[in-house]
């Protein structure tokens, strides 16, 4: 019966040691994310606990169950073995008159299973919290602090030899605690690493602290950034004039500064796992107003040209899974005003009249030349009278009206976005009018009226017809021709220009380009 049960513990063991090895196998797959696996354990170290350890029979088929949906292959002859020792072990309880079937613990022949779940479970645990805490903002801005420790480190899982290693072997617990993982690390209770844990721990070292950014600027216009883990920063201080830009960062995206490309029609494209707006922070695709008009036309009384049209706003195109303080982005996309309108050119000055020839008798004498503009009459002692006229010069030339102001210009198109996240849609704060049109160009000014010259003068009659005396009064200029009129404001929109169309918006090709290296 002993050996019945040696028999049992071996088949046991072996169950766990497949079950093992299938997730060791998961450890050796580079391409399985740290996250994932965490889950696969995580999920293996419920079921375990949920099969029953006493009776034989129904533990092997709730194991085979467990690792059906864990999708782990059990081999045929270990499955075979234990179930050919069940009917064995229960066929020898039926011909004996002892229990046996608590003569020991089916969990004792999963205990290594159970020991290697545990730990691996709380080592990439500790491994997530490491990265992420790598991974944020206050640690990708003094990368160089902890690069050389994080190359002591990297170095002693390079070199490696043995197939475990004690953890106190490498430098990583003043590491840890300075990254703020300590809790993480305590839990660890002296682990031992095989290659496969060595190895996910360089992994995280170098995605976090090593991975340098990769920089295609040969398009004329177009700079792409690629990285782990990006900064805004970097990319502004490149100081590169590339009016495209597409950042793509595999892990975070810190804005952590303006992002300003007003009245350049720049397209901009951000794609990372996560976002993180850091402060106050705006992305400003403003189209450009139009430009004004410094001096009015040269030629008198012309007409103001219309303002220039304004230019068109960006376009914006960003997808993630989840951003953290989104209420702190703004993105402006309005298109540009339209330019001020040119103001008319003033109207001609009138020209002065010639001057008034100096009174005299012949002037008022029927046979002479008549006085013109007679002003008033005064009569004494009803035969004798005092009589007072005018005498102007040649009128002089009326002046000319303003010229009418030039029309505002067109205000431009707002630039367009599209915004994917997979967790919730961000509350960013988004500007997108389009632009208005300029101010009107003011009339130009109506000419000052021309002068004439006036002579006033007197003189005296005798029975309402005998004239016997003149006298000079006053003499000097009367504006006698009326002021031009000012030009209309904003009223000449004559070849007035039309705003430029927008760039196309490319976002289909974009994310392609993120697969396409995400995969890569």
């Amino acid at each position: 019966m002993e050996d019945m049960q040696c028999h049992l513990n071996v088949d046991i063991k072996r169950l766990g040691y497949e079950t093992k090895q299938f997730y060791l196998g998961l450890e050796n797959t580079t391409t399985v994310d740290i996250n994932v696996l965490l889950g696969k354990l995580s999920d293996a170290r419920k079921k375990l606990l949920q099969i029953s350890h006493h009776e034989l029979k129904k533990f092997g088929k709730e194991f085979e169950e467990m690792a059906a949906k864990l999708n782990i292959n059990l081999s045929t002859e270990c499955k075979r073995k234990y179930a050919n020792h069940i009917k064995l072990f229960e066929f020898l309880q039926s011909v004996s008159n002892i229990d046996l079937s608590y003569s020991f613990h089916v969990s004792d022949g999963l205990k290594d299973l159970k020991d290697y779940l545990e730990k691996s479970y709380s080592w990439y645990n500790f491994l997530i919290a490491l990265h992420d805490n790598l991974s944020a903002y206050d640690v990708q801005k003094h990368k160089t602090e902890y690069m050389p420790r994080s190359n002591e480190i990297i170095k002693c899982c390079e070199t490696q030899t043995r197939p475990f290693w004690k953890i106190d072997d490498i430098e990583l617990k003043h590491f840890a605690r300075d990254v703020g993982c300590k809790v993480q690390y305590n839990a660890l209770d002296n682990i031992r690493l095989n290659p496969y844990k060595l190895n996910a721990l360089k992994l995280v070292l170098e995605q976090t602290l090593k991975t340098r950014l990769e920089i295609d600027c040969t398009q004329v216009d177009k700079l792409v950034i690629k990285g782990y883990n990006v900064k805004i920063s970097d990319v502004i201080e490149m100081n590169l004039p590339k009016i495209h830009i597409e950042v793509f960062a595999l892990n975070n995206l810190f804005i952590d500064v303006d992002i300003i490309k007003t009245g350049q029609d720049a397209q901009v494209s951000l794609i990372a796992l996560k976002w993180f707006i850091i402060g106050d922070r705006q992305i400003n695709l403003n189209g450009k107003d139009g430009e004004p008009y410094l001096e009015s036309p040269a030629e008198t009384s012309k007409d103001g040209i219309p303002g220039r049209p304004g230019g068109a706003a960006g376009n914006f195109f960003g997808i993630g899974k989840k951003c953290f303080c989104d209420k702190n982005l703004k993105i402006y996309l309005n298109g540009g005003k339209g330019g001020p309108g040119q103001a008319g050119a003033k109207g001609a000055d009138g020209i002065k009249g010639e001057p008034a020839p100096t009174p005299s008798f012949f002037m008022v004498n029927p046979w002479g030349n008549k006085y013109q503009n007679d002003r008033k009459i005064r009569f004494d002692f009803g035969i004798f009278g005092k009589h007072s006229y005018d005498v102007v010069g040649k009128t002089g030339t009326e002046p000319g009206d303003g010229g009418k102001g030039g029309h505002g210009g067109y205000g431009s198109n707002a630039g367009k976005y599209k915004i994917l996240f997979f967790d919730r849609e961000p509350n960013f704060s988004i500007s997108q009018e389009p632009g208005h049109c300029g101010c009107a160009g003011k009339g130009g000014n109506g000419g000052s009226p021309a002068e004439n010259d006036v002579v006033e003068a007197e003189y005296i009659h005798v029975l309402y017809f005998l004239n016997f005396f003149s006298n000079i009064l006053s003499k000097g200029p009367n504006n006698l021709t009326k002021s031009g009129q000012n030009g209309e404001d904003g009223g000449n929109s004559k070849n007035m220009e039309r705003p430029v169309p927008p760039n196309s918006f490319h976002n289909e090709k974009v994310v392609k380009e993120y697969v396409d290296w995400h995969l890569r």
